[in-house]
């Protein structure tokens, strides 16, 4: 069987076909997408979504690449795949065909979920879960006795006692409970997916994944192998994330690191706008913002002349930025690399979160209002509202985490006007000497009253 090579695109019938197994290994945290809420209470389910995503591409009769898996294959010559991440969303696919086979009995999901040889030897389903032995042994029974068969008719059955197969220790598994709330919230959509027929066709073959080798992670060279000889174009993020994540050696401080990037996905996934079928363009737009604010520049220049910022070439910037039309400074090599360190992205994650839900407060929505008419109910009104306004935000919810913005917004606002109007145009602050002033003040009182140039 031809080996997965890192760079190239596959289908998930490339991925789960003859002798293969995609494997969850036990660093990876549970399956999570089924949880109605998080640990704080807060709404978490993503399965809805999700479905509601790909019916609609479905029906748009075109293919869509999902991302990108890391994996790596041991022992080697194997046809075991470990899986780094993606966890979430091919669990999710997987168990999104097993209930459509479940309805129309598709032989190409049958093979997708298990082998011939499997079925008749130790049952061992395509998708294997690591994390723990419950786990791994309810995915098997769940393929056979559920998914394959029609002894147990709909999901809330599995827990009853005449399901001989499930057992009282499945309770206190969390990834087994979060799956099968997925599944149930799948069995409720699935009348509202249309042609299950279509749709499966649509999921084995007209959807794909990136997929890398973390065989290879040792060095960036290789990722850029990855990036640039896959023949199409990744999407931002997907660009980004190898160059944050791949290259962290130690088991723990990548996990951590990934779990970081999958809280950013999430939190844009659930706060996207209406026209989007994916959390890229947030993520992305955020990426634009931090280095903006990072390197106090608007645009990217080249030879005189202005460029829309690209986070992915700035993340993969290996020498100090010259200093250019726009900033008269270089930006040194070590402030670059601090930069990228996950945990200052993440600090800055957590300052636009937060802003987000200063945003929701009806004080700040009247001086808002007033710049610009906005839609509060997701996250991408941020993203429509100009940089000379946004970006202090940010900074000031970095510098003055617990504060209210309400005073410092209607400043903003004035500062806004300022700058429209040709009388007060003097009195106008440009946004990168406002940055300064938020990082320089010791208060919001100093922050707010300054009246010479010591800053």
């Amino acid at each position: 069987m031809k080996k997965l090579e890192s760079g190239k695109s596959y289908k998930l019938t490339d991925l789960f076909k003859d002798d293969r197994h995609i494997i969850i290994p036990d660093l990876q945290r549970d399956y999570c997408w089924g949880d109605y809420k998080d640990e704080k209470g807060k709404p978490a389910e993503l399965v809805s979504g999700f479905l509601d995503n790909l019916s609609a591409i479905c029906k748009e009769e075109r293919e869509i690449k999902l991302g990108m898996i890391y994996a790596y294959e041991y022992p080697k010559g194997s046809n075991r795949i470990y899986l780094c991440d993606g966890q979430q969303r091919i669990t999710t696919l997987f168990l999104l065909l097993g209930m459509i086979h479940k309805n129309i009995e598709n032989k190409n999901i049958e093979k997708f979920l298990i082998s011939e040889y499997e079925l008749t030897d130790d049952q061992e389903p395509r998708l294997l879960y690591a994390i723990r032995e419950t786990t791994l042994y309810f995915l098997s029974d769940l393929v056979c006795n559920f998914f394959l068969t029609n002894t147990v008719t709909k999901v809330s059955e599995i827990k009853k006692p005449l399901t001989k197969w499930y057992f009282n220790e499945y309770n206190l598994d969390p990834t087994i409970q979060s799956m099968i709330s997925a599944m149930e919230i799948i069995e409720n959509k699935l009348s509202d997916l249309g042609d299950l027929e279509k749709l499966a066709e649509f999921l084995l073959n007209k959807i794909e994944f990136f997929y890398f080798d973390m065989k290879n992670r040792e060095t960036g060279e290789d990722m850029f192998v990855v990036i640039n000889t896959t023949g199409e174009p990744l999407t931002a993020t997907e660009n980004i994330k190898p160059i944050l994540i791949g290259n962290i050696e130690n088991d723990e401080k990548r996990k951590t690191a990934s779990d970081l990037w999958e809280k950013w996905e999430k939190w844009f996934w659930m706060n996207k706008g209406d026209s989007e079928h994916e959390a890229d363009q947030g993520l992305n737009s955020f990426f634009v913002y931090y280095w903006q604010i990072k390197l106090l520049q608007e645009k990217q220049w080249k030879d005189k002349k202005p460029y829309d910022i690209n986070p992915f070439q700035i993340f993969t910037q290996y020498s100090e930025i010259e200093a250019n039309e726009e900033t008269d400074f270089s930006i040194l090599l070590d402030d670059i690399n601090n930069a990228k360190s996950i945990t200052e992205i993440d600090k800055y994650f957590f300052a636009y979160q937060k802003l987000f839900d200063d945003f929701q407060e009806k004080a700040n929505q009247d001086v808002l209002n007033s710049i610009k008419s906005l839609n509060y109910k997701k996250a991408n009104c941020l993203r429509e509202l100009p940089i000379n306004v946004v970006l202090p935000l940010i900074q000031f919810k970095i510098k003055y985490p617990e504060e209210s913005i309400t005073p410092f917004l209607r400043r903003l606002r004035k500062n806004y006007y300022d700058g429209l109007w040709d009388k007060r145009n003097e009195n106008y602050i440009n946004w990168r000497h406002l940055i300064q002033l938020i990082d320089k003040s010791t208060s919001i009182e100093n922050l707010f009253c300054f009246s010479d140039n010591s800053n």
